[in-house]
């Protein structure tokens, strides 16, 4: 189960949706200790991914991640990393930790 449904029209694209997601996870992930730019960067590239699906409350929070890492508050970027984790873990629990 994805925890959403794709808009229509996109479903044929759900299992390629959540590999890319589960990709992009793990590179996100690896990102945490570098420059937030480049964290920000990589989480507005996601949140785009789940918008055009549909997926739009992970892409809420990946767009909230982009803009805490922007402003320099790792604090509030390692919990929507937990609320994106729970999320994404829903949608793909065997690709996620």
């Amino acid at each position: 189960m994805s925890g959403f449904v794709p808009l229509p029209g996109l479903e044929h694209l759900l299992q390629q949706y959540l590999r890319e997601m589960a990709l992009d996870w793990d590179v996100l992930k690896s990102l945490l200790t570098g420059p937030q730019t480049d964290l920000a960067r990589h989480a507005h590239g996601m949140g785009g991914k789940c918008a055009m699906m549909g997926d739009l409350a992970l892409a809420k929070v990946l767009y909230a991640l982009e803009q805490e890492a922007l402003a320099g508050r790792r604090d509030q970027v390692a919990s929507l990393l937990a609320e994106a984790d729970y999320l994404l873990a829903c949608r793909c629990p065997a690709k996620i930790n």
